[in-house]
């Protein structure tokens, strides 16, 4: 079965296990929040969201099955009030996520990649 629509969770897991990430918010594991953050939240921040995904379907000749596999878009968003942070955190979010796999039994996860940034 594919779990591919819950990537959110390990998302949410590599950011707040970032020591990079946590030293930036405070050591503050309630300022990365999937989707929607509460309307009291202090500076820095981050905010994470699924944006899109895809399904290719491959059919292994050799063994006349069928699969298919995911690729997930992601959007991480960096908030603070103070533009260095911001660029900071931005450049944390990165070498905490860029190439991480992530394998159990329920989800493998090929090395994220970065796709793009904006400001």
């Amino acid at each position: 079965m594919d779990i591919s629509l819950s990537v959110s969770k390990y998302i949410q897991a590599i950011l707040t296990e970032s020591e990079e990430i946590l030293a930036i918010v405070g050591n503050d594991t309630h300022k990365i929040f999937p989707l929607l953050q509460p309307d009291n939240l202090q500076f820095p921040f981050i905010v994470h969201s699924r944006s899109g995904i895809s399904t290719t379907y491959t059919k292994d000749l050799e063994l006349g099955q069928v699969g298919w596999y995911n690729t997930v878009t992601y959007t991480v968003s960096c908030v603070s009030d103070n533009y260095d942070t911001c660029i900071d955190l931005a450049n944390a979010v990165r070498h905490s996520l860029e190439g991480y796999r992530w394998k159990t039994n329920d989800i493998y996860i090929h090395p994220i990649q970065f796709l793009s940034a904006a400001e």
